[in-house]
């Protein structure tokens, strides 16, 4: 008699990130009842990198256990500033010109776990972790030598995701359904209307259908409804408000493959 032994299995991945970036600012200023206008943009174009593994163990092959790192990219912008006032008060903003800041998109880390109890189901969790303290100020080097600077002090945070997909192999379609916990790194101090995030819970929805060399893909990805005040300590930050957050994202895909 032949003994076949079941082996665990591994795999590993790495690739390189092309990170090409631009920025474009438009804010009004005020002098009393004067009305001017700011305008900034740059571009920048940064490389990261990120690693993976997967393993599979020979004594539960129905489970499968996966790891990722990202790499921090550091984003050198350049560009121009354009500042239009009346004449009166042009003197107190500072010259057009070229500006210079930089930004790093975090480093984060990743690890899942996926389970098939059976072959028209599986399971999936997994958590993500990324080092957005890194992000604590906005620091723009302006024409006239000075920095205009933006505190941003955002918190590390970690997101959750919870999910799972039913396959009907008899009609070539798959059902899927998941949660997500996203927890916003801002906090209420340096909240404001351009980004006025939240801890996000979201409900996700999907299903494919496939017939013969083509495929129909729909999902839907609701935000649900929440509110969030800015702190009251003064100045932190300069305006005040509440805001109230929520989402709904629906996409549909046609697909097609020829040949064998």
């Amino acid at each position: 008699r032949r003994q076949h032994r079941r082996s665990s299995a591994r795999s590993v991945g790495a690739g390189v990130d092309l990170v090409p970036a631009t920025v474009e600012i438009r804010q009004y200023l005020y002098f009393g009842d004067t009305q001017g206008e700011a305008h900034l943009g740059g571009s920048a174009f940064g490389i990261g990198g990120r690693i993976g593994a997967m393993y599979k163990p020979a004594a539960l092959p129905a489970l499968s256990v996966g790891v990722m790192w990202r790499s921090q990219v550091n984003e050198d912008f350049s560009g121009k500033a354009d500042f239009d006032i009346a004449e009166a008060y042009r003197s107190q903003l500072p010259p057009d010109g070229d500006i210079t800041t930089s930004v790093a998109i975090p480093q984060s880390v990743a690890v899942g776990v996926a389970y098939r109890p059976t072959p028209q189901v599986e399971i999936e969790a997994n958590g993500v972790y990324v080092d957005w303290s890194k992000f604590n100020e906005i620091r723009i080097h302006l024409p006239n030598m000075t920095d205009q600077v933006v505190p941003q002090d955002y918190k590390d945070t970690y997101t959750f995701r919870i999910g799972g997909e039913y396959k009907l192999p008899k009609l070539g379609a798959a059902f899927r359904l998941g949660y997500i916990y996203d927890p916003t790194p801002i906090p209420a101090t340096t909240l404001t209307a351009q980004l006025p995030d939240i801890n996000r819970q979201i409900i996700t929805a999907g299903g494919s259908f496939n017939l013969g060399n083509y495929g129909i893909h729909a999902g839907l990805l609701y935000v649900l409804p929440q509110s969030r005040e800015t702190s009251d300590e003064m100045y932190m930050p300069l305006h005040k408000g509440t805001y109230d957050v929520q989402a709904l994202v629906a996409s549909l895909t046609l697909a097609g493959h020829f040949g064998k």
